[in-house]
């Protein structure tokens, strides 16, 4: 076996201390640096979130006191021009009974009450008149769930 000159001897510890150092920052240091930049992205990006729900909050407006539904109701209907004849409020429902009125105007009315304040349909008996397009009917409306 021959021995290593010098020369040869310091190459072989340079070469080896480089690879050393690669393995190192390869293995060890550039994960970490990269964990840390996905970290600190991350952060970023619940602190954009955090501040952009704090504006959204503070501009919406504070919704009003939720009206009795007897109000809503009417309301509504004087709106449809349609005229009330009974309303029955009971514990979770109220029932709405309605005398001559226009076939589609209860069906518009029923419409923006569900869609607009969100009430429910729990069940309709309505009854063809004599009149064309005219009906009677009763109605119970629940909140919506």
């Amino acid at each position: 076996m021959r021995r290593l000159t010098n020369r040869e001897r310091r190459m072989l510890q340079v070469c080896s201390a480089a690879t050393a150092l690669w393995m190192v920052a390869t293995l060890m240091v550039l994960p970490i640096v990269n964990d840390r930049a996905e970290s600190l992205a991350q952060i970023r990006k619940v602190d954009a979130i955090t501040g952009l729900l704090a504006t959204t909050t503070a501009l919406m407006p504070e919704r009003a006191a939720p009206q009795p539904l007897t109000s809503v109701l009417t309301r509504r209907a004087e709106a449809a021009n349609i005229s009330i004849r009974r309303l029955e409020p009971s514990e979770d429902a109220i029932a709405v009974t309605l005398d001559e009125t226009s076939f589609h105007a209860v069906i518009g009315w029923m419409a923006v009450l569900t869609s607009d304040d969100g009430l429910r349909v729990a069940s309709l008996e309505m009854g063809r008149l004599t009149a064309p397009g005219m009906v009677s009917a009763r109605i119970v409306l629940e909140p919506g769930r």
